[in-house]
């Protein structure tokens, strides 16, 4: 019985494996499914819904998605980036908003969903930057490499 709100494959799944201990974020009231789900929302590039989840169509719908996606479609360290970034900023939200947590949920993402699209363009500019690329240019980079580059910028940013 399918238990994730995303259709995915065995490529999918095993993508997910390798990368969700690289998540720099255990979020407390996102099960793992969800947090699987969110990982394919970012990492696959043509995203099958079959099953609704409040929480994965609010980031779907949401217009700042689509530009988030350019960034993440099929390369697993910015997947996991925005899972781990996504999934602390939800956490954060819902701890601050217990009880009218439902109501605001939409606006809530929306909001995240913006900070995480200039969050993804910043963290793609410097990789990319740092690699010898410029904007606008796909290439391959060793995921783990670009996890740790991204820990780095980071680490001074913050």
């Amino acid at each position: 019985m399918e238990c994730n709100a995303i259709k995915h494959d065995k490529y999918d799944k095993l993508v997910w494996n390798e990368n969700k201990h690289k998540l720099s974020y255990c979020a407390q009231y996102l099960d793992e499914n969800r947090i699987e789900d969110i990982f394919y929302l970012f990492f696959k590039y043509h995203v099958e819904v079959v099953k609704h989840d409040p929480i994965i169509d609010a980031i779907m719908n949401n217009r700042h998605y689509k530009n988030i996606k350019v960034i993440t479609s099929l390369d697993e360290s910015y997947s996991a980036i925005a899972t781990s970034y996504f999934s602390e900023k939800f956490d954060k939200k819902k701890k601050e908003e217990k009880e009218d947590y439902d109501e605001n949920m939409v606006n809530d993402i929306s909001d995240i969903m913006e900070e995480l699209g200039s969050y993804m363009e910043d963290i793609s500019s410097s990789i990319n930057t740092i690699c010898g690329k410029g904007n606008g240019v796909k290439s391959y980079t060793n995921p783990k490499k670009k996890m740790e580059l991204a820990e780095e910028l980071l680490k001074k940013d913050g």
